[in-house]
């Protein structure tokens, strides 16, 4: 007699704009892009948390992950997403959402993707202002020890 196995679990699908409402509402929920390296150093969701679909995939996330975590899975236009999510059914992972259309699907809802350059800009300026703040708060002591002094 063939054995049969279970059909695979429903898999769960949201928008980019749904993602954005529920995971900011998670506290324990994680961010999953599982798009090659050099596509996630290109641009990302700030956030999320880089294991491209290779054949250590399912090893990485069930090491790193609680079964019961939810756990949010993106790529760039979904394709992987759903294969990350195929390669995982089984194993015990119960709250798996697939974002869809992936980042592509991010860009056309207007929803910010993270560049590097972006993050250094931002960096920057805000090294810059607290650099600025402590050199004023610098004068201001200086004055007042001069006028204390005089």
């Amino acid at each position: 007699m063939p054995t049969t196995q279970a059909p695979p679990a429903e898999m769960k699908s949201i928008s980019p704009t749904q993602f954005i409402e529920r995971f900011k509402a998670e506290d324990d929920a994680i961010l999953i892009d599982v798009r090659t390296r050099e596509e996630f150093a290109e641009e990302h969701l700030a956030g999320s948390i880089n294991i491209p679909l290779c054949g250590r995939f399912k090893k990485k996330m069930t090491e790193a992950y609680t079964k019961h975590q939810r756990i949010y899975i993106t790529c760039k236009t979904g394709g992987r997403a759903r294969k990350a999510i195929s390669f995982l059914d089984g194993t015990g992972f119960a709250n798996l959402v697939r974002v869809a259309g992936g980042l592509d699907q991010f860009r056309k809802e207007n929803i910010y993707l993270t560049k590097p350059s972006q993050i250094e800009e931002t960096v920057k300026k805000q090294v810059n202002k607290k650099l600025l703040f402590a050199g004023v708060a610098l004068i201001i002591v200086g004055a007042g020890i001069l006028a204390v002094s005089s």
